[in-house]
């Protein structure tokens, strides 16, 4: 993806990613948390490891990940390419696992999907990606509506 993004740092572990926002509200440290999780996936795939990709503000006070922070801070893009860099590198780092990934609210999920319609010929050759709609998953199409997604390298 030939978009701008912001510069990442890792944990040792490579499960947290870290990056600053930096726009008019000024520097907003962001949190990209990669965390296994078992879920049931009912569909023609078959996955042995899956992680939950939760992203959000870094809240200092309570030293967590707020995924329900509104920053506004005018780089929605380049946070949005941050955050699917970091997917991707993730995935690359861990290639027999898979990605599970829904926005904290619907407007979130919808922002999730329109990334991925606008990269999908991108990323499809090397990527397998599905999409959860009426609690049935499918294999990825652009043009529906999903309320999940499944990210694993092909």
């Amino acid at each position: 993806m030939d978009v701008e993004q912001y510069s990442l740092r890792t944990s040792q572990d490579e499960t947290i990613y870290l990056f600053d926002s930096i726009g008019r509200y000024g520097r907003i440290t962001k949190v990209i948390s990669f965390d296994q999780i078992v879920i049931p996936l009912s569909g023609n795939f078959e996955i042995d490891t899956l992680y939950n990709l939760g992203f959000g503000d870094y809240d200092w006070t309570t030293h967590t990940l707020d995924d329900r922070a509104k920053s506004r801070n005018g780089d929605r893009d380049k946070v949005l390419a941050t955050v699917a860099a970091a997917a991707l590198d993730f995935l690359d780092k861990h290639p027999d696992s898979a990605l599970y990934a829904t926005g904290s609210t619907p407007e979130r999920t919808r922002l999730y999907q329109m990334g991925l319609n606008r990269y999908y010929e991108e990323i499809s050759p090397t990527y397998q990606i599905w999409g959860r709609r009426d609690n049935q998953w499918e294999s990825f199409e652009q043009k529906q509506n999903y309320d999940a997604f499944v990210l694993r390298k092909k």
